[in-house]
């Protein structure tokens, strides 16, 4: 265990280093080979072919344009692993730098170390998070939210959970927020109820009434289902808010145009589909849990099976 543990924190950095460093002469020794030999074929491919270019033009260079296309792609690949060679090399050093500043430590703040490496903190912060990953510090965290890094399970691990818990608050803030304006929709259809005169409409507008109160107790007992309802809440909703408003106004000019009629007669036939779609929308919510249950009764019927309690056996 405690080898195990040396070795996540000394042994494999320092073999992630290693190889980032052969890695980087192996880039810049390929490189250098590649380019040299390009770069000079290149010039005497100029120097050959030029003269004919200037008397032939065009002939001339469509048929030199492959040396010229293959010298040019090689050196073009060589100068490319030379300046990955050279980036990962200054990477390396950069991370002995940082393990230096970091050793023995229990936080360092990334603005100090941006200041002793002379980069800037947002850079250091984004370098640092590589070489995490890329496994070159083991056992730290990177706390992005107080530009902090902390060395060590025993000083970062309370910081991710305060985080945690933080996130969690914040997303049942959201949550109560959304719905408290869903709420206010809602209130706006009973106001609207009220006034109503066609009884086939009113109970329309309660069972709307009925199945959003139903869609906002279920979401605010399971926040991670606010998504699912999210387009529920900013179009689905205020759209039938906005129809009943209408249909209100409607209602009560008392004229029999046209106009006024056909538009009163779409919001009732409309209002049967969206009592419909929402009674689905609230079904919809319950899939997992009957997911859940359908599997623990498919589970339990195995059991019962495999011990012989079905078909008559289970006595009591």
């Amino acid at each position: 265990m405690a080898f195990h543990q040396d070795y996540q924190r000394k042994y494999r950095p320092t073999w992630q280093n290693f190889k980032g460093t052969v890695w980087s002469y192996f880039l810049s020794a390929s490189g250098f080979l590649i380019t040299l030999p390009s770069v000079v074929y290149l010039v005497s491919t100029t120097a050959e072919y030029m003269p004919l270019i200037i008397e032939q033009g065009t002939t001339a260079l469509i048929g030199a344009s492959s040396h010229f296309i293959f010298s040019g792609f090689s050196a073009i690949l060589g100068t490319t692993f030379l300046y990955k060679g050279a980036k990962l090399r200054a990477r390396m050093r950069r991370f002995k730098r940082y393990r230096l500043l970091l050793d023995d430590q229990s936080q360092y703040a990334i603005s100090d170390i941006a200041q002793i490496v002379d980069r800037s903190p947002n850079f250091v912060a984004k370098d640092l998070q590589k070489m995490i990953g890329d496994d070159l510090f083991t056992d730290v965290y990177l706390d992005k939210s107080s530009g902090t890094i902390f060395i060590g399970k025993q000083n970062y691990l309370p910081i991710i959970h305060k985080t945690a818990e933080e996130i969690t608050v914040n997303a049942q803030t959201e949550t109560e927020q959304i719905i408290d304006e869903g709420r206010k929709q809602v209130a706006q259809i009973r106001t609207l109820s009220v006034k109503c005169t066609d009884p086939i409409v009113k109970n329309h507008m309660a069972r709307l009434e009925e199945i959003c109160d139903k869609i906002f107790v279920y979401t605010a007992q399971n926040p991670k289902k606010l998504p699912e309802i999210r387009r529920f809440l900013n179009f689905y909703l205020p759209t039938t808010v906005k129809l009943l408003t209408a249909y209100e106004k409607f209602q009560w000019q008392n004229v029999q145009g046209d106009n006024l009629s056909s538009a009163i007669n779409s919001i009732e036939n409309v209002l049967q589909t969206i009592v419909i779609a929402f009674e689905k929308l609230l079904d919809d919510l319950f899939s997992d849990e009957v997911l859940d249950i359908s599997t623990d009764i498919a589970v339990l019927e195995n059991m019962l099976e495999q011990e012989g309690l079905t078909d008559g056996d289970f006595k009591v």
